[in-house]
């Protein structure tokens, strides 16, 4: 008996995995992304954001993927590229991930332009800058710390959860 229950608990702990996979692997049919302070954007990048933690290595692994989505990325022009909407979504898993760091610049942080001319200009550099966030997180997922956030925030009319609070319950920041 305490073998079918060693069998079955890991035989649970598989199936999580491949519904991350699974679920990272349909971002490419995200259609809007979340935009300013509102809840808003397609249900399944907040599904992924729901993912908290374990959802990560998966969000990382998919960085340097160019696969546009049809999200329009308002300001900077174009459409999200899969690799796009899977930073975005770690940083809503883990506030203050320090992406100006893994992106060179001129000198000046121009912040957003900086990361868009950046990942757009080459595939290499989209390897690069998940080499870089790949070592941040291995780096510092030791020193993650969950807070709760039961806020009320504003909605998008496309808003599909029942609440309008985080669909996650919170966000990690560095200890």
């Amino acid at each position: 008996m305490i073998c079918f229950s060693l069998v079955s608990c890991s035989s649970v702990h598989e199936v999580n995995k491949v519904d991350w996979a699974m679920l990272v692997n349909q971002i490419s049919t995200i259609e809007e992304m979340p935009y300013t302070f509102k809840l808003s954007g397609d249900s399944i990048y907040w599904e992924l954001i729901k993912g908290r933690s374990e959802v990560i290595p998966f969000l990382i692994e998919k960085l340097d993927d160019h696969t546009l989505t049809t999200a329009v990325v308002p300001n900077f022009g174009g459409y999200y590229a899969v690799g796009d909407v899977c930073m975005w979504a770690i940083g809503g898993i883990i506030k203050g991930v320090p992406y100006s760091d893994f992106i060179p610049n001129d000198g000046k942080n121009n912040g957003a332009w900086d990361y868009w001319r950046y990942v757009r200009e080459s595939k290499g550099n989209r390897r690069e800058f998940k080499a870089k966030v790949k070592m941040w997180f291995s780096r510092n997922k030791s020193n993650l710390k969950w807070v709760e956030d039961d806020n009320e925030y504003e909605t998008g009319p496309e808003w599909k959860f029942e609440s309008n609070t985080l669909p996650s319950g919170g966000y990690y920041i560095l200890k």
